[in-house]
């Protein structure tokens, strides 16, 4: 076993809320999530679908000065999503460990949908 190859990026969940997709090159092993934002909350999740509108399969970060603003994920994934929970833009960061395995190799290249592991 061995350490993840760094892969790090930062950008902006726009004002009108839509969805951010971080795609990642290589399958990963574990993500890590910091939302930059000083007054609003950051949603992040497996699929578009549970971070928009009325999903509910998605992890709240809470405003950068919040204890729970970052989360660090060990899991397998090809990607995940963020989206302003509010009317605001949010600033985020992602850090995270990759593997030598593509990502057309993950059995649901899809994701997924929620927390019942279902692409």
């Amino acid at each position: 076993q061995v350490s993840g190859v760094p892969f790090v990026t930062s950008s902006t969940a726009p004002n009108t809320q839509a969805v951010v997709a971080v795609n990642f090159p290589y399958v990963t092993q574990w993500v890590h999530v910091r939302n930059l934002d000083q007054t609003a909350h950051l949603r992040l999740g497996f699929s578009n679908n549970g971070v928009s509108g009325s999903g509910t399969n998605y992890i709240l970060l809470q405003d950068y000065n919040k204890a729970n603003s970052e989360i660090t994920l060990n899991v397998k994934c090809t990607s995940i999503y963020l989206r302003s929970n509010t009317a605001a833009n949010i600033d985020f960061s992602v850090a995270a460990g990759l593997t030598f395995i593509p990502t057309l190799e993950m059995p649901n290249r899809n994701n997924w949908s929620g927390s019942a592991g279902v692409g």
